[in-house]
């Protein structure tokens, strides 16, 4: 049984000992104690460590917050906890702590994995324009001419939208030289999603050689991936929203863009960030998509696209990302997924191979 001497509040207090009242029993001198428990409300409370024996300590923080991760940083706590206090979590830490002598490497672990939330957390909105367009998709009967002059008022999106219109992406004969002309071409819903997938390119402009590609490879994936969860839903003999399902697809590795700041070893898949880190990409998506105040429905899709489910969103999803990622993959899935959006599978096989094609330019 732990000797645990706490400092914070009462209902923190009461928390700990309904979860841990069988394991633990509370101390009044510190120095006695076995583990210390205290509770961070603002940086000013991290002084309180100056008069504790900091290497059994466990900061007990309402959330992540950058300026008390940074402080916390000089000294050395045995480990961080979020609340709100669950049992496994708080137990896991203590007998850490146990068996570990020298808890520097939890530390580190536990501090990382909090900068990470905290970044997660803090992250900038998505730019104006991208929001707007998105709050428009979900109205129903919006003009043509309400979606273009959004598009035409970020001149540098505007701009953008033109470029990857032009560019072999797309394949046009001509070049198209207005946002009008490209609504005529391609279709507004096209135009309109282009215009919102720009919005987070910026965000993959960073080093992704432990990932095994780069940025811009990496948001290339995440814009096929939409474009084919887009072109599947359009496929379905059910009626899906194949706006909210592009979203889902640009968005599915957004994750990713915090945590290449962080890993320092080569990444395969999710477990290995999970391995690193103690959050996967996945995780880090639900942060900043409810964050942007994304659909729950586009978020339960991001959430689940590692895993094959018969809902017909989460399918989709799922396989679109397999054959974005490797496209020799469209026959082994046309059978699922066929099956699952009710059109014949050698029909669905022709369709995503010319639209893949067409893509290549």
């Amino acid at each position: 049984m732990y000797q645990v001497y706490f400092e914070g509040d009462n209902q923190t207090f009461l928390d700990i000992y309904r979860h841990l009242n069988d394991k633990i029993s509370f101390v009044q001198d510190a120095g006695t104690a076995d583990i210390i428990l205290l509770e961070v409300k603002v940086a000013d409370d991290i002084r309180k460590l100056d008069g504790l024996k900091d290497s059994k300590v466990f900061v007990i923080l309402d959330k992540p917050d950058r300026e008390i991760i940074l402080k916390l940083k000089q000294y050395k706590i045995a480990g961080i906890l979020s609340k709100p206090i669950k049992q496994d979590i708080l137990l896991e830490k203590m007998q850490s702590f146990g068996i570990n002598s020298d808890s520097q490497e939890l530390l580190k672990y536990e501090t990382l994995k909090a900068k990470i939330i905290a970044k997660a957390t803090s992250i900038s909105p998505l730019p104006k324009v991208a929001r707007e367009l998105i709050a428009m998709s979900s109205k129903e009967n919006v003009e043509i001419n309400d979606i273009v002059a959004k598009i035409k008022t970020d001149q540098g999106v505007a701009s953008k939208v033109l470029k990857i219109i032009n560019s072999p992406f797309y394949g046009m004969r001509r070049e198209i030289t207005s946002i009008e002309r490209a609504t005529i071409y391609l279709g507004l819903g096209t135009v309109k999603n282009i215009a919102i997938s720009l919005s987070t390119a910026e965000m993959f402009n960073k080093n992704f050689s432990l990932y095994g590609t780069s940025g811009q490879k990496m948001w290339e994936h995440s814009f096929i991936t939409a474009r084919l969860c887009e072109e599947i839903a359009n496929l379905s003999k059910q009626k899906l929203d194949s706006d909210a399902l592009y979203l889902a697809g640009l968005f599915h590795d957004i994750g990713k863009a915090i945590l290449v700041d962080f890993i320092y070893e080569k990444v395969t898949g999710a477990a290995d960030e999970k391995r690193q880190l103690g959050l996967n990409h996945i995780d880090v998506a639900m942060i900043i998509l409810k964050k942007w105040n994304i659909a729950e429905q586009i978020i339960f899709w991001v959430k689940n696209h590692h895993e094959f489910s018969p809902e017909i969103n989460s399918a989709v999803l799922y396989f679109a990302n397999i054959i974005a990622n490797d496209p020799e993959m469209i026959r082994e899935c046309s059978e699922d997924i066929s099956k699952i959006i009710g059109v014949d599978k050698e029909l669905f096989v022709k369709k995503i191979e010319d639209f893949l094609s067409e893509e290549e330019g």
